[in-house]
């Protein structure tokens, strides 16, 4: 699939995430149970021989995860503190919605 076919994917995952979060804080609700499960949801319907894909794409989210905890006060000086957490997760997502372009991650 070419990039500009793809891209509207990464956008369109990138602002369900950051829109859910906005709707999540706004609730008072445990954000991380939202991507929690939403990674389990895959994972459940994987096959056991995806299991190293599945540990390499957890080890990813972990890592992203602190990304986005890093860039979330950049963020929050540019977009304040309403938007700071949703655009900060809205790219984060996008870029990991985009890894899926490459093959670096292929077993």
């Amino acid at each position: 699939m070419t990039f500009t076919k793809f891209l509207p994917i990464p956008v369109i995952i990138g602002l369900l995430a950051a829109f859910s979060l906005f709707v999540a804080n706004w609730f008072s609700v445990p954000v991380w149970a939202i991507f929690i499960s939403w990674a389990l949801y895959f994972i459940a319907g994987a096959k056991p021989s995806r299991l190293p894909k599945e540990v390499i794409g957890l080890t990813g989210g972990i890592a992203f995860g602190y990304i986005t905890l890093w860039a979330m006060p950049y963020f929050t000086n540019v977009f304040g503190a309403t938007f700071g957490l949703p655009a900060t997760v809205f790219v984060v997502c996008f870029v990991i919605v985009l890894l899926e372009l490459t093959d670096w991650f292929e077993l």
